[in-house]
């Protein structure tokens, strides 16, 4: 009978509860792992632009642009000689990226906005 005592005292005693601890360090890893990724992946503005002149001067090229034979998105094939003696404006899209490259593209969506429309924008996917 002392056995059965015994039991009943021990599982009337209260144990120490690892939830407390447990929230605790998972709020820590959580907190470090955003403090981090922050530091890691936390953009920078850009620089405001400079006022005064605003023409536009068009990039120098130190090369020109190799040849190419690439397929649009109806499946048409585009080279260089289709625009060759237009103006058109170029970006690179990796199809996994998704860091910048949905910025690019919206920032390119922004530009067939804003821009006439005999500006080309020509985005390669990689």
């Amino acid at each position: 009978m002392n056995d059965v005592n015994q039991e009943e005292t021990n599982a009337g005693e209260s144990t120490p509860s690892l939830v407390g601890p447990m929230i605790f360090t998972l709020l820590l890893v959580i907190v470090g792992s955003g403090i981090m990724s922050w530091f890691l992946f936390a953009r920078r503005a850009p620089a405001p632009l400079a006022t005064g002149d605003t023409t536009f001067q068009p990039a120098s090229l130190d090369r020109p642009v190799p040849e190419f034979k690439l397929i649009n998105q109806e499946g048409k094939e585009i080279t260089l000689d289709d625009l060759k003696g237009k103006i058109w404006v170029a970006s690179f899209i990796f199809t996994r990226c998704h860091s910048s490259c949905p910025t690019v593209s919206a920032t390119m969506a922004k530009l067939r906005e804003d821009l006439p429309k005999d500006i080309q924008l020509v985005s390669f996917s990689v």
